[in-house]
Protein backbone atom coordinates (compact mmCIF):
# COMPACT_ATOMS: atom_id res chain seq x y z
CA UNK A 1 0.00 0.00 0.00
CA UNK A 2 1.08 3.30 -0.65
CA UNK A 3 1.45 5.72 2.16
CA UNK A 4 -0.93 8.55 2.78
CA UNK A 5 -0.22 12.66 2.89
CA UNK A 6 -0.74 14.16 6.00
CA UNK A 7 -3.25 16.09 4.88
CA UNK A 8 -5.38 17.87 7.02
CA UNK A 9 -5.77 14.55 9.58
CA UNK A 10 -2.64 14.68 11.41
CA UNK A 11 -3.23 11.33 12.55
CA UNK A 12 -2.55 9.94 8.95
CA UNK A 13 0.91 9.13 9.42
CA UNK A 14 0.42 5.15 7.84
CA UNK A 15 -0.98 3.15 5.38
CA UNK A 16 -4.58 2.45 5.32
CA UNK A 17 -4.92 -1.39 6.73
CA UNK A 18 -8.39 -3.32 6.88
CA UNK A 19 -10.03 -3.36 10.35
CA UNK A 20 -12.96 -4.93 12.03
CA UNK A 21 -15.45 -2.91 10.75
CA UNK A 22 -13.46 -1.38 7.42
CA UNK A 23 -10.25 0.01 6.17
CA UNK A 24 -8.71 1.94 9.39
CA UNK A 25 -5.79 3.82 10.07
CA UNK A 26 -3.17 1.45 11.50
CA UNK A 27 -1.03 4.67 13.31
CA UNK A 28 -4.44 6.09 13.94
CA UNK A 29 -5.24 6.37 17.95
CA UNK A 30 -8.84 6.08 17.35
CA UNK A 31 -8.20 2.50 15.53
CA UNK A 32 -11.31 0.92 17.10
CA UNK A 33 -13.53 3.64 15.33
CA UNK A 34 -14.99 3.04 12.04
CA UNK A 35 -13.22 4.21 8.87
CA UNK A 36 -14.28 5.49 5.95
CA UNK A 37 -17.10 2.53 5.56
CA UNK A 38 -20.76 3.92 5.17
CA UNK A 39 -22.97 5.07 7.93
CA UNK A 40 -26.35 6.53 9.24
CA UNK A 41 -24.53 10.03 8.27
CA UNK A 42 -22.62 8.70 4.54
CA UNK A 43 -19.48 8.43 4.77
CA UNK A 44 -17.01 8.54 7.90
CA UNK A 45 -13.43 10.02 7.06
CA UNK A 46 -11.71 8.02 9.38
CA UNK A 47 -10.58 11.23 11.44
CA UNK A 48 -11.30 11.54 15.13
CA UNK A 49 -14.34 13.36 14.20
CA UNK A 50 -15.81 9.50 12.96
CA UNK A 51 -17.16 9.45 16.63
CA UNK A 52 -19.82 12.18 15.96
CA UNK A 53 -20.27 10.43 12.24
CA UNK A 54 -18.97 13.28 10.19
CA UNK A 55 -19.06 13.47 6.70
CA UNK A 56 -17.90 16.02 4.90
CA UNK A 57 -17.11 18.38 7.97
CA UNK A 58 -18.56 19.20 10.68
CA UNK A 59 -22.33 19.69 10.46
CA UNK A 60 -23.05 23.91 11.49
CA UNK A 61 -26.71 24.17 10.90
CA UNK A 62 -28.22 25.79 13.67
CA UNK A 63 -30.49 23.47 15.86
CA UNK A 64 -33.66 23.85 16.14
CA UNK A 65 -34.36 26.69 19.03
CA UNK A 66 -37.97 25.15 19.27
CA UNK A 67 -40.77 27.35 19.92
CA UNK A 68 -40.07 30.80 21.20
CA UNK A 69 -41.06 31.81 24.58
CA UNK A 70 -43.40 34.19 25.06
CA UNK A 71 -42.68 37.99 26.50
CA UNK A 72 -43.46 37.87 30.32
CA UNK A 73 -46.47 39.56 31.81
CA UNK A 74 -46.69 42.71 33.50
CA UNK A 75 -48.04 42.13 36.66
CA UNK A 76 -51.37 43.50 36.53
CA UNK A 77 -51.37 44.73 40.43
CA UNK A 78 -47.68 45.56 40.82
CA UNK A 79 -48.38 49.05 41.32
CA UNK A 80 -50.57 48.08 44.30
CA UNK A 81 -47.11 47.49 46.33
CA UNK A 82 -46.57 51.30 46.89
CA UNK A 83 -49.68 52.98 46.30
CA UNK A 84 -51.60 50.85 49.32
CA UNK A 85 -49.82 52.03 51.82
CA UNK A 86 -50.68 55.26 50.78
CA UNK A 87 -54.12 54.98 50.06
CA UNK A 88 -54.30 53.57 53.88
CA UNK A 89 -52.57 56.80 54.87
CA UNK A 90 -54.55 59.60 57.02
CA UNK A 91 -53.09 61.64 54.02
CA UNK A 92 -55.76 59.80 51.48
CA UNK A 93 -58.34 57.39 53.20
CA UNK A 94 -57.05 56.17 56.24
CA UNK A 95 -58.06 53.43 58.03
CA UNK A 96 -60.90 53.71 60.77
CA UNK A 97 -61.94 50.68 62.30
CA UNK A 98 -65.02 51.85 63.87
CA UNK A 99 -68.11 53.63 61.75
CA UNK A 100 -68.32 57.12 60.96
CA UNK A 101 -69.51 59.76 58.69
CA UNK A 102 -67.59 60.31 55.17
CA UNK A 103 -67.35 64.39 54.08
CA UNK A 104 -70.70 63.37 52.03
CA UNK A 105 -72.49 62.37 54.71
CA UNK A 106 -72.40 58.34 54.21
CA UNK A 107 -71.77 55.94 57.21
CA UNK A 108 -68.22 54.18 56.12
CA UNK A 109 -65.88 52.12 57.97
CA UNK A 110 -61.99 50.31 57.23
CA UNK A 111 -60.66 52.04 54.21
CA UNK A 112 -63.52 54.34 52.83
CA UNK A 113 -65.87 51.02 52.93
CA UNK A 114 -69.18 53.09 52.33
CA UNK A 115 -72.23 51.20 54.64
CA UNK A 116 -75.21 52.12 52.60
CA UNK A 117 -77.49 50.38 55.12
CA UNK A 118 -77.91 48.99 58.42
CA UNK A 119 -77.84 45.09 56.47
CA UNK A 120 -74.65 46.15 55.01
CA UNK A 121 -73.05 46.76 58.12
CA UNK A 122 -74.31 43.34 59.85
CA UNK A 123 -72.57 41.38 57.26
CA UNK A 124 -69.34 42.59 58.64
CA UNK A 125 -67.23 40.77 61.58
CA UNK A 126 -67.50 43.69 63.77
CA UNK A 127 -66.01 42.86 67.36
CA UNK A 128 -67.13 44.66 70.92
CA UNK A 129 -64.40 47.22 71.68
CA UNK A 130 -63.05 46.21 75.42
CA UNK A 131 -64.05 48.94 77.84
CA UNK A 132 -62.95 47.71 81.50
CA UNK A 133 -64.03 51.04 83.15
CA UNK A 134 -67.44 50.16 81.93
CA UNK A 135 -70.38 48.62 84.39
CA UNK A 136 -70.27 46.05 84.19
CA UNK A 137 -67.01 46.04 82.12
CA UNK A 138 -66.83 45.07 78.48
CA UNK A 139 -64.92 42.38 76.68
CA UNK A 140 -64.11 41.68 73.59
CA UNK A 141 -65.91 39.65 71.47
CA UNK A 142 -68.40 38.95 68.30
CA UNK A 143 -70.86 41.69 67.93
CA UNK A 144 -74.37 40.92 67.63
CA UNK A 145 -76.64 41.94 64.42
CA UNK A 146 -78.28 44.44 67.52
CA UNK A 147 -75.21 46.16 68.97
CA UNK A 148 -74.02 46.34 64.89
CA UNK A 149 -77.41 48.33 64.33
CA UNK A 150 -77.74 50.84 67.62
CA UNK A 151 -73.87 51.80 66.58
CA UNK A 152 -74.60 52.63 62.98
CA UNK A 153 -77.82 54.64 63.73
CA UNK A 154 -75.89 56.44 66.15
CA UNK A 155 -73.55 57.36 63.79
CA UNK A 156 -76.02 58.05 61.01
CA UNK A 157 -77.60 60.69 63.52
CA UNK A 158 -74.68 62.63 63.71
CA UNK A 159 -73.81 65.72 61.81
CA UNK A 160 -71.20 65.09 58.64
CA UNK A 161 -68.17 66.99 57.72
CA UNK A 162 -65.97 66.17 60.91
CA UNK A 163 -63.22 64.66 61.70
CA UNK A 164 -63.42 60.75 61.40
CA UNK A 165 -62.18 60.26 65.24
CA UNK A 166 -65.18 62.70 66.03
CA UNK A 167 -67.45 59.84 65.56
CA UNK A 168 -65.72 57.35 67.84
CA UNK A 169 -67.60 58.53 70.87
CA UNK A 170 -70.51 57.51 69.21
CA UNK A 171 -69.52 53.46 68.32
CA UNK A 172 -68.77 51.13 70.81
CA UNK A 173 -67.58 48.35 68.04
CA UNK A 174 -64.49 47.72 65.90
CA UNK A 175 -63.78 46.09 62.40
CA UNK A 176 -60.47 43.83 62.89
CA UNK A 177 -57.32 44.43 60.88
CA UNK A 178 -58.08 41.18 58.56
CA UNK A 179 -61.90 41.92 57.82
CA UNK A 180 -60.50 45.46 56.85
CA UNK A 181 -58.04 44.14 54.38
CA UNK A 182 -60.16 41.25 53.04
CA UNK A 183 -62.53 44.14 52.45
CA UNK A 184 -60.45 46.56 50.50
CA UNK A 185 -58.80 43.77 49.03
CA UNK A 186 -62.11 43.04 47.20
CA UNK A 187 -62.82 46.90 46.56
CA UNK A 188 -59.24 46.83 44.58
CA UNK A 189 -60.04 43.92 42.66
CA UNK A 190 -63.66 45.38 41.27
CA UNK A 191 -62.26 48.82 40.44
CA UNK A 192 -59.33 47.04 38.54
CA UNK A 193 -61.87 45.14 36.69
CA UNK A 194 -63.77 48.72 36.10
CA UNK A 195 -60.87 50.50 35.44
CA UNK A 196 -59.59 47.53 32.58
CA UNK A 197 -63.16 48.05 31.42
CA UNK A 198 -63.11 51.95 30.59
CA UNK A 199 -59.29 51.46 29.57
CA UNK A 200 -58.29 48.32 27.80
CA UNK A 201 -54.70 49.02 27.87
CA UNK A 202 -54.65 49.99 31.67
CA UNK A 203 -52.63 46.58 32.42
CA UNK A 204 -49.95 48.43 30.24
CA UNK A 205 -49.67 51.53 31.96
CA UNK A 206 -46.72 52.76 33.70
CA UNK A 207 -47.48 51.84 37.34
CA UNK A 208 -47.75 55.54 38.60
CA UNK A 209 -50.02 55.85 35.74
CA UNK A 210 -52.04 52.95 36.91
CA UNK A 211 -51.77 54.29 40.93
CA UNK A 212 -52.99 57.57 40.23
CA UNK A 213 -56.00 56.77 37.99
CA UNK A 214 -56.70 53.88 40.38
CA UNK A 215 -56.67 56.69 42.96
CA UNK A 216 -59.24 58.70 41.12
CA UNK A 217 -61.46 55.96 40.42
CA UNK A 218 -61.36 54.83 44.34
CA UNK A 219 -61.79 58.32 45.42
CA UNK A 220 -64.26 59.37 42.71
CA UNK A 221 -65.99 56.22 41.52
CA UNK A 222 -65.29 55.18 37.95
CA UNK A 223 -68.61 56.94 36.53
CA UNK A 224 -67.84 60.40 38.11
CA UNK A 225 -63.89 59.23 36.73
CA UNK A 226 -64.91 59.18 33.25
CA UNK A 227 -68.08 61.92 32.96
CA UNK A 228 -66.40 64.70 35.04
CA UNK A 229 -63.17 64.45 33.95
CA UNK A 230 -63.62 63.63 30.02
CA UNK A 231 -59.70 65.59 28.93
CA UNK A 232 -58.19 63.55 31.77
CA UNK A 233 -59.51 60.36 30.34
CA UNK A 234 -58.53 60.89 26.63
CA UNK A 235 -55.06 61.79 27.73
CA UNK A 236 -55.16 58.08 29.51
CA UNK A 237 -56.26 56.17 26.83
CA UNK A 238 -54.00 58.20 24.39
CA UNK A 239 -51.01 57.74 27.14
CA UNK A 240 -50.38 61.25 27.00
CA UNK A 241 -48.94 61.58 30.99
CA UNK A 242 -47.83 65.09 30.92
CA UNK A 243 -51.04 65.90 29.27
CA UNK A 244 -53.07 63.96 32.37
CA UNK A 245 -50.75 64.94 34.79
CA UNK A 246 -52.59 68.73 34.15
CA UNK A 247 -56.10 67.78 34.03
CA UNK A 248 -56.24 65.50 37.27
CA UNK A 249 -56.35 68.14 40.34
CA UNK A 250 -59.68 67.13 41.91
CA UNK A 251 -61.78 69.74 44.19
CA UNK A 252 -62.50 69.70 47.96
CA UNK A 253 -63.15 67.82 50.23
CA UNK A 254 -59.64 66.37 48.16
CA UNK A 255 -56.45 67.75 50.11
CA UNK A 256 -54.04 69.74 47.70
CA UNK A 257 -51.51 66.23 48.85
CA UNK A 258 -53.76 64.21 47.69
CA UNK A 259 -53.82 65.96 44.19
CA UNK A 260 -49.86 67.33 43.99
CA UNK A 261 -49.20 63.35 44.40
CA UNK A 262 -51.38 62.12 41.80
CA UNK A 263 -50.08 64.58 39.18
CA UNK A 264 -46.59 63.85 40.24
CA UNK A 265 -47.42 60.05 39.72
CA UNK A 266 -48.33 60.75 36.02
CA UNK A 267 -45.50 63.19 35.80
CA UNK A 268 -43.27 60.44 36.66
CA UNK A 269 -45.07 57.83 34.43
CA UNK A 270 -44.48 60.71 31.53
CA UNK A 271 -41.08 60.83 32.38
CA UNK A 272 -40.06 57.39 31.92
CA UNK A 273 -41.96 57.16 28.94
CA UNK A 274 -39.75 59.74 27.00
CA UNK A 275 -36.80 57.98 28.67
CA UNK A 276 -37.98 54.96 26.99
CA UNK A 277 -37.92 56.05 23.57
Amino acid sequence: MQPKPLGDNPWRMSPWTPGSWGINDSGDPFLDMPGPTPGPWGINDGSPGCILGMTHGLNMSTPDAGPETPPVKKDPLSFLVTYLPKLKSKAFEDTIPYMYLDTGGKVTVGVGEMLPNVAAAQKLGFVRRPDPTATPPVVAGEATADEIKTDYENVNQQTAGKLASHYKQFTKLDLPDSVIDSLLNTRVKQFTKQLVAKFPDFDSYPDEARAALFDMAYNLGTHKLTSLFPTLCKAVKDKDWAKAATQCKRGDPISDDRNDWTKSQFEAAAAASKKAK
